[in-house]
This record gives C-alpha cells, sequence and structure tokens, in this order.
C-alpha cells in the first residue's frame, strides 16, 4: 500500500530525510552549540522551565479557550451572549496579556537573582 502525498510536501518531507551527511552535521553542531549557550546563559534548568511556563502558560490558560471559543461562534453564525463574550474579552485582553508579563518579569527576576548568587552566565 502506497501512500501518495502532495507534491510540496513530498518534497519536503523526501528531502529532509534524504539529507547529506554534511546538512545533518552542520544541523547537528548548531543544536549542540544553541545547547550550551542556553545551558550556560541559564545555568539551572528550574529557570529555564520558569520562562518557558511564564511565556506559554497564560496564552494556553486565557488565550486559547476565550479565542477558540469566539472562532467556533463566529464559523458557526452563532451569536455570543454578551457574558461569555465579556468574559472572553476579559479573559483575551486583560487575563492574558497580564500574567504574561507578570510571569515573564518573575522568571527574569529568578534568573538575575540566581546570577547574582551563583555567578553569571559561562562562568563555570
Amino acid at each position: 500500500m502506497s501512500m501518495h502525498l502532495p507534491t510540496s510536501l513530498r518534497s519536503c518531507v523526501l528531502t529532509s530525510v534524504a539529507a547529506s551527511p554534511s546538512r545533518r552535521s552542520v544541523i547537528t553542531i548548531a543544536s549542540l552549540a544553541l545547547s550550551y549557550v542556553i545551558a550556560n546563559a541559564v545555568p539551572f534548568f528550574s529557570d529555564v522551565q520558569g520562562l518557558l511556563g511564564a511565556l506559554t502558560g497564560a496564552p494556553i490558560v486565557f488565550g486559547w479557550p476565550a479565542l477558540f471559543f469566539l472562532t467556533a461562534c463566529h464559523k458557526n453564525n452563532v451569536a455570543v451572549p454578551r457574558v461569555d463574550r465579556l468574559c472572553c474579552c476579559v479573559s483575551l485582553f486583560l487575563f492574558f496579556p497580564l500574567f504574561t508579563v507578570l510571569g515573564v518579569v518573575n522568571a527574569l527576576k529568578d534568573i538575575d537573582l540566581d546570577w547574582t548568587h551563583n555567578g553569571g552566565p559561562f562562568s563555570c
């Protein structure tokens, strides 16, 4: 049983699978170099987790559900009650940006505090 892929998808998939050894080597070395820089710039994994959580947590909790609800109602031509519209707007335009900014500020303060107490980046 063969699978028929669209031409553009087939070329992307097959090109990446059949990449030359030199291309794979460059990608591997670049990945290792980026990992080294990140690991030394933020020496504590909990700080990286905190920053990633701050950047992605609020959009997932406050942004996506309200956005998906409003988008689904719009696509299906369903009128959104005012209370629901108000809740979605508060979630999208108040909670989402507020908690994202507060979380990122707190994560950056934690990173700065760890740098102060344990040495700066690349000090190991």
